[in-house]
């Protein structure tokens, strides 16, 4: 696993990771801010993942481990927020 070997791709997934966690979290433009940078990242994550011959494979469960932390956080999110309407609520 070069993934995971190789610390300029550990970290472009950290990173990614981390960009992730924030634009879901923070609010209006800064969060759309992220996401472009976040898309830039991803891109450039490609050409190094190309760089050090990593098989395809290896390349897919890259984008497939942002997606998923992608999809947990934002999940989270939806959650958090349903729980604070359903307080309102409750408090009404």
């Amino acid at each position: 696993m070069i993934i995971f070997t190789n610390p300029l791709l550990l970290a472009a997934i950290i990173v990614a990771c981390v960009l992730h966690g924030l634009a879901i979290f923070l609010p209006g433009i800064l969060s759309k801010v992220i996401n472009y940078v976040n898309i830039g990242l991803h891109i450039a994550s490609l050409a190094l993942l190309m760089w050090q011959r990593a098989e395809v494979d290896e390349a897919l469960l890259f984008y497939v481990v942002s997606i998923f932390v992608y999809t947990a956080l934002a999940f989270a999110q939806q959650e958090l927020c349903r729980a604070k309407a359903s307080d309102k609520e409750d408090e009404v």
